[in-house]
């Protein structure tokens, strides 16, 4: 952690010295939390999930400083993060014992060939999904269970080009299913398909590859509609077949259903429904050892301080066909959670 302030010290200065340039922009982000999980875990760990990470203690769940460099066509980012979601999200990231690169958020190079194609290569956002690691982003506080269990972030390079005013193709060539290091298997193919019209948005991406030396396919859709300017809807569904021994396929599938409605020029209301289930146990490990089958739903309540910066509040219930949430001593077929956060961004 030591050595993580002082690299954040030193982009701080960084930024400063040269930000007089005008092809250099500086960002940042930061969302602090507090979460009660009732079954009160005694790690303090709490299961299946990313954001917010830890119970009954106040934590940093993400901060991140970014600097983003422009000139012609030409794009290169980096950012540095820390935090709870860092901690429990690039837990494997550590090839031969290097764990620095957990704390590189982005970096990458983009190259622009023209208004509609250019080319980007480095530590990326995932292409799949609608939830992003910035919580202000989000329709909900707490990541859906489909966020979690897909990349938040992905290594490779990518070629994005748009078709027409409405589509958009995207191709890439990946180190693996969310790998900054890579072995020798885990190469992987995947595309996006996305359309925009009007107040409709629709994402079909897929991914071809290998993950924890099994191959995988795994298809992405989701589709977001504004219905006017209060209220909006959000719904996923994705599924992945896995060859392995037993069963030769394993299939496993998530979908959600989320909405949020303005109801004050500062205030929104936000639902969320989901299940999960993982009946062979390919993509999803209980802590218990058992099927993986979860339904569950959120309620939440935002409240924008400043430009850029919202306080938030959420209730999360979740509910299994097995006891698979640690409850103290013991495991529980549910979960409940109580969340407050308060993030800002500045650029």
């Amino acid at each position: 952690m030591h050595t993580l302030i002082k690299t954040l010290l030193l982009f701080f200065i960084f930024q400063q010295s040269f930000l007089a340039n005008a092809n250099l922009s500086f960002d940042g982000f930061v969302d602090l939390y507090y979460a009660y999980d009732f079954n009160r875990p005694e790690s303090k760990d709490r299961d299946y999930t990313t954001q917010p990470a830890r119970h009954d203690e106040f934590n940093a769940n993400l901060v991140f400083l970014g600097l983003t460099h422009q000139k012609d066509n030409l794009e290169a980012r980096l950012s540095l993060q820390a935090g709870t979601y860092v901690q429990t999200n690039y837990a494997n990231e550590g090839g031969e014992g290097d764990f620095s690169y957990r704390h590189i958020q982005d970096a990458y190079i983009r190259y622009h060939i023209n208004e509609k194609s250019h080319l980007i290569a480095g530590i990326m956002p995932s292409h799949i999904g609608y939830e992003t690691v910035l919580s202000i982003e989000n329709y909900t506080y707490t990541r859906s269970l489909a966020a979690d269990y897909t990349p938040y972030y992905q290594s490779g390079v990518g070629f994005i080009h748009q078709l027409s005013d409405t589509f958009g193709l995207e191709g890439y060539l990946l180190n693996g299913w969310q790998n900054i290091h890579k072995d020798d298997s885990n190469t992987a193919l995947a595309t996006a398909l996305r359309y925009h019209k009007g107040k409709i948005r629709l994402n079909y991406t897929t991914f071809f590859g290998r993950y924890m030396q099994a191959s995988r396919q795994f298809h992405d859709f989701n589709l977001e509609y504004l219905y006017n300017e209060q209220l909006s809807f959000k719904f996923l569904y994705n599924m992945g077949i896995q060859k392995q021994e037993t069963p030769n396929k394993a299939h496993f599938y998530t979908f959600n259903l989320q909405s949020r409605y303005q109801f004050a020029q500062d205030q929104w209301f936000s639902i969320r429904i989901e299940k999960f289930r993982d009946q062979n146990r390919a993509h999803l490990l209980s802590v218990t050892g058992d099927e993986f089958d979860v339904h569950g739903g959120s309620v939440g309540y935002d409240y924008l301080l400043t430009q850029g910066s919202l306080l938030r509040a959420e209730y999360r219930y979740l509910k299994a066909s097995y006891d698979i949430f640690h409850r103290q001593q013991d495991f529980a077929n549910s979960n409940q959670t109580l969340s407050f956060s308060l993030a800002a961004r500045f650029e």
